[in-house]
């Protein structure tokens, strides 16, 4: 049976706001290493920040890739590849704060908030082109989106426990 109108906005909606729920845990990380008063409390955040980068943005990430840009690609090529490159990006950006968590010397301010608030600032840009093109794309081929969404609930799953594990 199609998916009616109303289902599709739905899914839309619940991807929205786990969208807007991983931006503003993000943005409490990002705001922890911006105020951090000294160079523990910086690094404490910093270590935050990077495990939940990779606990949970990165593995939604791929998640994502495996299920709704696969349903996209056929669609919108270019799209999908630039969302894939943004997703390198970002994951460089996290190897990249990692390294600078596991340093010897502790992270100046000024750049580590910097560096925090790109994060932030590419993620969110970049989560908004995937709720407004990307799914709405999909939708509009005729692509259920409520099964598509339990794949992808089914994919980042099973990349958590294999990074928990890991």
């Amino acid at each position: 049976m199609a998916e009616t109108a109303a289902e599709t906005e739905a899914v839309i909606a619940a991807v929205r706001t786990h969208h807007a729920a991983m931006s503003d845990t993000l943005a409490g990380h990002t705001e922890a290493v911006a105020r951090a008063a000294d160079d523990r409390q910086r690094a404490a955040a910093l270590s935050a920040l990077v495990a939940y980068l990779r606990g949970e943005v990165l593995v939604h990430a791929a998640a994502e890739e495996s299920t709704i840009y696969a349903a996209a690609a056929p669609l919108a090529p270019s799209l999908v590849e630039a969302l894939e490159l943004e997703h390198r990006d970002l994951a460089e950006q996290v190897q990249g704060l990692a390294r600078t968590a596991a340093g010897a010397t502790p992270p100046a301010a000024l750049p580590l908030a910097m560096a925090a608030a790109a994060v932030l600032a590419v993620f969110r840009v970049h989560a908004a082109k995937e709720n407004d093109v990307v799914l709405p794309l999909v939708a509009a081929a005729g692509q259920p989106l409520r099964p598509l969404l339990g794949e992808m609930e089914r994919a980042f799953a099973a990349g958590l426990a294999a990074a928990a594990s890991a």
